[in-house]
């Protein structure tokens, strides 16, 4: 009972230093993934070398910012690779987090084979067995897919998610997702900024996103190009052009 109302009394302390200092909110993307013939456990598709390496830059990256808060990603493989390389540099906590799950084509769409194979995902027990130092957010249920959501519903579904991860931990936060929840949470932030954040979800891209004591936006930047070097920057197996490196978006 004396340990119970020891944990209570630090977890008060730590929201207290929060709420009297703010804290930053990271997002990023999973890594590099080869097309659908790269195939990780359960049909879904790996990081390639490359999209390895650049969870390593970002995780160099974010410990030379101090960053060691906690981590939520998706439950898919490739972000739990994700994850899994920049904790292991950072030494943060990785929790599972489906609301942070990719947009899921209708079946017609994915029996084509143009996103290869989509089914209910890794339940908790599979997921450990690949990645056993992860847990699961207080909001993981199997089965978790959330299939053909217009893209109105996917920006409430990360909204909601991004409050709820907020709400329930303290200190700073990475979040681990894909192209289409990033870009939901892009707008999300956007929204409640007042102003359109431009920046691109590159894979391991990185919008850091300050927060004051009472939760509010205070500033924003878009880091990718701090660690990543032009040639380095990928949307998956479509590698980009960038005909203007001076551009903000890359910076």
């Amino acid at each position: 009972m004396k340990n119970i109302k020891k944990i209570f009394l630090l977890l008060a302390v730590l929201f207290s230093v929060v709420q009297l200092h703010g804290r930053t909110l990271y997002i990023t993307r999973h890594g590099q993934v080869g097309d659908p013939a790269c195939k990780a456990p359960n049909g879904e598709r790996a990081l390639t070398p490359l999209g390895t390496d650049q969870a390593r830059q970002l995780g160099e990256y974010l410990k030379q910012k101090k960053f060691s808060g906690t981590i939520y990603v998706s439950p898919l493989y490739r972000t739990l690779q994700t994850a899994m390389v920049i904790a292991g540099i950072t030494g943060s906590p990785v929790l599972v987090d489906p609301g942070l799950q990719e947009y899921s084509p209708v079946l017609a769409e994915r029996n084509s084979g143009k996103y290869g194979i989509c089914n209910d995902g890794m339940d908790f027990s599979e997921i450990s067995k690949y990645f056993p130092v992860v847990s699961a957010s207080r909001r993981f249920a199997f089965p978790w897919r959330v299939m053909n959501e217009p893209a109105k519903m996917r920006h409430e579904r990360c909204a909601k998610t991004l409050d709820a991860i907020l709400d329930e931990t303290a200190g700073d936060v990475l979040l681990v997702g894909h192209s289409a929840t990033v870009k939901s949470l892009i707008y999300t932030l956007s929204e409640r900024l007042g102003e359109n954040i431009t920046a691109i979800p590159w894979n391991c891209c990185l919008l850091t996103v300050t927060l004051d004591g009472k939760g509010q936006i205070s500033g924003y930047t878009v880091e990718t190009g701090k660690f990543q070097k032009p040639e380095q920057i990928t949307n998956n197996f479509r590698k980009p052009l960038i005909p203007k490196p001076g551009d903000k978006r890359y910076q």
